[in-house]
């Protein structure tokens, strides 16, 4: 019990008053080390970070509390993350709090409205609205018909833009289905749900 206060007064210090940050989980084990507090949760993990408005569900976590509040938190297995953004749906996730970054791994899917992204690894910078991937990178535009495939990607989320290398390809298919246009090259920049794309 009286380590358990002490938890929470890591939580208070480490963000703004008015935050609330929540860990859920079926078990629970606390390891104490020179370096700091690691919190090992199995078994329907739940994080929710209310001032940031994300949560991340998984199977299991490991989190590392230096003395300063969560500086780092590494989930497994089913990774179910999301802000007022969008979704992301991973197999692995290590997760910044102080600069908001994520890195998901496995099979990564990024769904927001009409879009979608997938690829075996994202980092996602959420302060700057950027997702770098890479491994068998797809973005889809379900509407308007139209993927853009590399295996290298940077995507700018607010603006829709961004950048494929390593050999790319754009695939049209118009609606009503018809004969589809597919174009390959060493790289492109593409904006306005790929409707602008430059291949170099």
């Amino acid at each position: 019990m009286r380590f358990s206060g002490l938890f929470l007064v890591f939580l208070a210090t480490a963000f703004p008053a008015h935050a609330t940050e929540l860990i859920r989980a079926d078990r629970s084990e606390t390891v104490l080390r020179d370096s700091g507090v690691l919190r090992i949760e199995a078994g329907h993990v739940s994080y929710r970070q209310t001032e940031r408005l994300l949560s991340v569900n998984a199977d299991s976590a490991r989190l590392w509390i230096p003395g300063e509040g969560l500086s780092e938190a590494k989930f497994f297995g089913r990774v179910v993350y999301r802000d007022s953004a969008r979704q992301l749906d991973a197999d692995n996730l290590t997760y910044l709090p102080r600069t908001e970054v994520g890195t998901f791994s496995g099979k990564v899917r990024v769904t927001e409205n009409d879009r979608l992204l997938t690829a075996r690894r994202v980092a996602y910078h959420k302060n700057e609205h950027r997702l770098d991937a890479d491994g068998g990178v797809t973005l889809s535009y379900g509407r308007q018909g139209i993927f853009l495939r590399a295996p290298e990607m940077t995507y700018h989320v607010l603006p829709d833009s961004g950048s494929g290398t390593g050999g790319v390809q754009a695939v049209r298919v118009p609606e009503p289905s018809g004969d589809s246009l597919t174009v390959r090259s060493d790289s492109m920049v593409f904006a306005n749900r790929g409707d602008r794309i430059e291949f170099r």
